[in-house]
């Protein structure tokens, strides 16, 4: 049996709206973390650090749900982002964002 994914990765450019699409998101997801550790987000540094890294938007079919950010050093690849939008967090790859949810038959 073979499946496809509807998932998929758009790479993204170092762009300011782009940029601040990705802070903005880790920001929603990281917030309560970087409070409860008393730790400040600083947007340039996010910024000097972009261009440097492999930035993706994480797709369901068209829509963006999330970011995937890999810093590439010596042939390894380091997760430095990895953040799905809170409306899709917990949900399986058939289902949509909450509040969307397909049912499937009863049996």
């Amino acid at each position: 049996m073979q499946t496809s994914s509807a998932f998929s990765l758009k790479p993204l450019e170092n762009t300011a709206e782009q940029r601040l699409s990705a802070a903005r998101l880790i920001c929603t997801n990281m917030g309560d973390y970087y409070r409860k550790y008393s730790m400040a987000w600083n947007q340039q540094i996010f910024d000097q650090n972009w261009p440097h890294r492999q930035n993706f938007s994480i797709c369901h079919g068209t829509t963006p749900i999330g970011l995937l950010s890999l810093s590439l050093y010596n042939r390894h690849a380091y997760i430095r982002e990895l953040q799905i939008m809170p409306g899709w967090q917990g949900r399986g790859p058939e289902a949509g964002p909450a509040g969307s949810r397909t049912t499937g038959t009863a049996t």
